[in-house]
């Protein structure tokens, strides 16, 4: 263990931390690796970092890997979990699925209380806790298992006391984040949230909290935070955190997905969309200011701005007025703009889609994100207005719309459509990588 890491305090003590002895995530996983090299044993980064301890890798070696007994329950994956395993497996910088989000923490914080907040939310969830394995069983077919609940260790860094002054013990925390956000996930192991609390000032602290896009969308991320803020508050006060008892899970979800897709009607979904992407334009000759690699790197951005008042009032008024919402209006406003640029009017977008239509399934810690197919053509409308209304019509479309599933394939194959490795293209199908920060008081 010592290996790759500076002598110094603490040295070979079995409780002494990894990475206060000056270990960092890329050294963590090749300690994981030489650990499967010699005693053919997983070992999980995402435990690692709840107790990044010689003791603790130790204790876990001698129980082997884990066995069935820990395995509560065995399940179909749903049909996203089963894209990510695939998408993973085959980019060439899986890390772009990565759901990292940093929580900022002033004044006094319950670090007891943290984790005993963020063990109740492991148990709630069995995203949190599933086995990244995925069995097969049969001809390419995976099931997620998953394990049960354990504690959340979470040791505290303490950059602060290590490097003293606070403004390079803030720089450091900036380091580690960005660090610990591109580490990609085992998806063969556990895909267990990796947790890290750093201390970076003498009343603030920052908590690492990354998941794989596998277990979580942007749906998901606002209920586990909205759970851990009632936990924490639950666990420092000792009120009742106010949460359901129980909650949908993704096994529930992965089954009702395959039972509501016996019961469609697939031939008629294919027909209606085949109908609807007829000669549509798919290729967009959009003047970019480099060429676009054949294979996209995942290296992309998020571009954040700020439109003014009166321009998000113009668009709600509009959405009033044509009783639509102001996505809808938005939806319009880019496809027109895309026309105008690429001087093609008929537009096709990809836009992101929930995929909760029941209420059973609100409060679901799963990624249920699907792609929503909008043709826009904005050649047959008069005005901006009747750009609007074409939208708004075709956003309510048919019950369901075509993913990226056989159906979708099929579609595409009878539009004589290009597509890419992971389907259709379209104008705005690029994905880009989100983060997010929230900042606490004590």
């Amino acid at each position: 263990m010592g290996r790759g890491v500076r002598a110094g305090r603490g040295r070979g003590r079995p409780d002494a931390s990894f990475f206060e002895l000056g270990g960092h995530s890329l050294t963590a996983i090749r300690l994981a690796n030489r650990v499967r090299e010699e005693f053919g044993v997983e070992y999980p980064v995402a435990r690692f970092y709840e107790d990044p301890t010689l003791r603790a890798m130790a204790a876990y070696l001698r129980g082997g890997a884990e066995t069935g007994g820990d395995v509560l329950t065995s399940a179909p994956v749903t049909a996203q979990q089963s894209a990510f395993i695939t998408r993973h497996l085959t980019h060439p910088r899986p890390q772009i699925y990565n759901v990292a989000m940093r929580l900022t923490f002033t004044g006094t914080l319950d670090i007891p209380a943290l984790r005993t907040a963020l063990t109740g939310l492991v148990a709630r969830h069995e995203a949190l806790r599933t086995l990244g394995s995925f069995r097969t069983a049969g001809a390419g077919e995976w099931r997620q298992e998953v394990l049960r609940p354990r504690p959340v260790e979470l040791p505290e860094e303490d950059l602060l006391a290590r490097l003293g002054p606070a403004a390079q013990a803030a720089a450091e925390g900036e380091r580690l984040a960005a660090e610990t956000a591109a580490v990609p996930f085992d998806i063969r192991a556990e895909l267990a949230p990796v947790f890290r609390l750093l201390r970076t000032g003498r009343d603030r602290r920052a908590l690492l909290f990354v998941l794989h896009h596998a277990a979580c969308d942007g749906w998901s991320v606002s209920v586990l935070l909205r759970e851990l803020a009632a936990l924490y508050r639950a666990a420092a006060t000792g009120a009742p955190h106010g949460l359901a008892e129980s909650v949908p899970q993704p096994r529930e979800y992965a089954r009702w997905q395959r039972e509501h897709s016996r019961t469609q009607d697939r031939g008629r979904l294919v027909d209606y969309w085949a109908r609807q992407l007829e000669g549509a334009p798919f290729a967009m000759p959009l003047p970019l200011d480099r060429p676009r690699p054949k294979e996209l790197s995942g290296a992309g951005d998020v571009v954040l701005f700020t439109v003014e008042r009166n321009v998000r009032a113009g668009v709600e008024a509009m959405a009033r007025r044509h009783r639509t919402t102001p996505f809808v209006v938005t939806a319009a406003a880019l496809a027109r703009l895309i026309g105008k640029v690429t001087e093609e009017p008929d537009v096709v977008l990809a836009i992101s889609y929930a995929n909760r239509e029941r209420r059973e399934f609100e409060a679901l810690a799963a990624c249920t994100v699907s792609s929503f197919t909008l043709r826009v053509r904005g050649g047959e409308a008069a005005s901006f207005g009747a750009l609007v209304d074409q939208v708004a019509r075709a956003r309510s479309g048919p019950s369901t719309t075509p993913r990226r599933s056989g159906r979708w394939r099929r579609s595409c194959a009878r539009c004589s459509a290009p597509r890419s490795r992971t389907g259709c293209r379209s104008a705005s199908s690029t994905r880009v990588p989100w983060r997010r920060t929230s900042s606490c008081r004590g």
